[in-house]
């Protein structure tokens, strides 16, 4: 009776070793050799492992050679559909962006490259995500907004100027938006900007409404004395080129 007893109690011993390895790991399970876990707990954890030695994730396998379980096979930074090589696999065809730098919109879903959310895990669309630099030039987020036209930049001190031109004759671009005091359309209720619809002066040699016409060649100078209304100088002694000719009073011909 001892004997079957001690029997009973070395076999249930031996079966409970059977599920541990030598090195104190759990027998028949699997190390996953890229989620970060020692799932066999033999105390190696991934390629650390010598059950992931010959895993392509651990050798820097050439191909995705599954496109649909999740994980990188070929260690290059692109997952199942994303990774090229899986291009050619049914599963993948139009649904999601295949490729993330070829200039493409793969899945035809409006967005190319970085800027489709399928992307997001490819190292090279790893950029910043708001507009770093307000001042640069640059479109650092990619979004097609630079600098201050991006919202990002509403907090920038140098983005907090004026929204209209605030002065309309002081040369400069209050509102940076190109054009310069009267050239704004914000100015062009200012008396300033405002041009007379009519030659205004007629011996000042501007063409002051601006139709091409100066002075005596406008039609609005007809009646302008200096402009002259007839062929010769009609009037020797008034200091005025009655005739338009170029010459008053007694340097005339006339």
């Amino acid at each position: 009776m001892k004997r079957a007893y001690l029997f009973l109690i070395v076999a249930a011993i031996f079966s409970q070793g059977a599920l541990m390895d030598c090195g104190g790991g759990t027998e028949n399970v699997m190390e996953i050799c890229n989620n970060g876990i020692d799932d066999d707990g033999d105390g190696a954890i991934d390629c650390a492992d010598a059950q992931c030695l010959a895993s392509p994730v651990c050798t820097g396998g050439q191909t995705e050679t599954n496109c649909a379980n999740g994980l990188d096979e070929d260690a290059d930074g692109l997952i199942d559909c994303l990774d090229p090589d899986c291009a050619a696999y049914a599963g993948c065809a139009g649904q999601r962006e295949s490729h993330c730098a070829d200039g493409l919109d793969n899945d035809a879903d409006g967005l190319v490259d970085c800027a489709d959310s399928d992307c997001a895990a490819y190292a090279g669309c790893a950029g910043p995500t708001t507009e770093t630099l307000c001042a640069d030039g640059i479109d650092n987020d990619a979004d097609g907004a630079i600098d201050c036209a991006d919202p990002d930049c509403a907090s920038y001190a140098g983005c907090s100027g004026p929204t209209t031109e605030t002065n309309c004759a002081d040369g400069v671009d209050n509102d940076t938006d190109g054009a310069i005091d009267c050239a704004d359309p914000d100015c062009s209720s200012y008396a300033g900007c405002q041009l007379p619809d009519r030659e205004s002066n007629c011996g000042d040699g501007i063409d002051n409404d601006t139709d091409g016409l100066v002075d005596c060649d406008d039609t609005d100078c007809a009646g302008y004395a200096g402009c002259g209304t007839g062929e010769s100088e009609t009037n020797c002694g008034d200091l005025v080129d009655d005739d338009g000719d170029g010459l008053a009073d007694c340097l005339d011909p006339d």
